[in-house]
């Protein structure tokens, strides 16, 4: 399954997070922000479990892990990005 369809099934489990300044439909996207952030977390934990393999002596734990880790580095950039603006 492409990464863009679990994106948008995601998406439309979880319901809107975009605030319009109406209290019940923010009251509704505030908890659907809770649970978005509670999937990225247990995402997030995944991805660093296998970057702790990154330096395996095995070629396919080093790859998984390798990889995991790189992303670990560009989303701290983005984050100083995001965190800076």
């Amino acid at each position: 399954m492409k990464a863009e369809t679990i994106i948008e099934v995601v998406r439309k489990l979880i319901g809107g997070v975009d605030a319009i300044g109406e209290t019940n439909h923010d009251n509704r996207a505030y908890e659907n922000l809770n649970v978005m952030i509670d999937v990225c977390n247990a995402l997030l934990d995944d991805i660093y479990i296998a970057s702790k393999t990154k330096d395996c002596p095995q070629y396919s734990m080093k790859q998984i892990g390798g990889h995991a880790y790189r992303f670990i580095e560009d989303l701290k950039v983005w984050c100083d990005e995001v965190i800076g603006e």
